[in-house]
């Protein structure tokens, strides 16, 4: 079964599963997180790790400090069910607290899409372990598959 949203790929790096194939715009966002290389990664994972640890928190304040859009319960306001991209307030978040630099090195896209595989999986862990937990070992243009090392 093909992946197409954050939060999909989120729970099946959760559960572990031995081959993940994810398609369309989500197959790009994951061959750019994959691909960023370890310094530039660090300094992306700080970031989006502040976002995710608050949201996990549940404080629509806290939220709302990191610049995240917040609803009545605490929740993030999601840009769009298809992605599971965060609403641009909460990118813009993460954007201030590396200085922009998250946004630079991934790009918006692939931003959004590791923010909401974090949120997705529980934590920023779903993250390493999609970069050093699976090898892509198939890549087209609208789809790659993931399986696991």
């Amino acid at each position: 079964m093909a992946i197409k949203d954050s939060k999909e790929l989120g729970k099946a790096i959760k559960r572990g599963d031995d081959v993940i194939i994810v398609e369309g715009d989500l197959a790009k966002s994951t061959v750019r997180i994959y691909a960023t290389g370890k310094v530039a990664w660090a300094v992306c994972l700080g970031a989006i790790t502040v976002t995710v640890t608050v949201y996990l928190a549940g404080g629509a304040g806290g939220a709302a400090a990191t610049g995240a859009a917040a609803t009545g319960a605490g929740h993030l306001t999601f840009a769009s069910a298809a992605t599971g991209g965060l609403a641009a307030a909460g990118v813009a978040g993460v954007a201030a607290a590396s200085g922009g630099a998250a946004a630079t090195i991934l790009g918006i896209p692939a931003l959004t899409t590791a923010i909401a595989v974090a949120v997705a999986a529980g934590g920023v862990g779903a993250l390493n372990t999609l970069r050093n937990g699976y090898k892509i070992t198939e890549k087209s243009s609208n789809r790659v598959t993931l399986k696991r090392r």
